[in-house]
């Protein structure tokens, strides 16, 4: 498990200084946490994380609990995803600025082939691969 904190100081979503977010790699699953240090003005409220894609369409809504919650797996896949907190309290409502998560490139396998030159390939008497 990896913990990623986040600072939520009125309606502005930012990553904690001090907080590693470097080399997130693509593709986990309920691996990624998200733990929020939220100001007064969140006291009382219900909160949720939208989770948004690379192309920046809304994906999932998580619910926060404790100031904690899960990185869903569907927006896990491409090189960015996004975050954004709503809370609310009977008629009261609050919501932060959308923030982006970069993550690093996924590694390739070691395939045993030095310094990654393409291995040759014959074609086959067909003209095929």
């Amino acid at each position: 498990m990896r913990v990623l904190n986040f600072c939520v100081d009125e309606q502005k979503i930012s990553k904690m200084p001090g907080c590693d977010f470097s080399n997130i790699a693509r593709g986990s699953s309920d691996y990624l946490k998200v733990h929020l240090f939220v100001s007064d003005g969140w006291s009382g409220c219900a909160k949720v994380a939208e989770f948004y894609d690379m192309l920046g369409q809304l994906r999932e809504s998580v619910p926060v609990i404790n100031n904690t919650c899960t990185v869903p797996a569907v927006v896990t896949g491409g090189i960015l995803w996004g975050i954004r907190i709503v809370g609310a309290k009977g008629n009261y409502r609050i919501t932060t600025n959308k923030l982006e998560v970069m993550q690093s490139r996924q590694q390739r396998a070691n395939t045993g082939n030095p310094a990654g030159k393409r291995k040759r390939m014959r074609l086959g008497r067909c003209g095929h691969w």
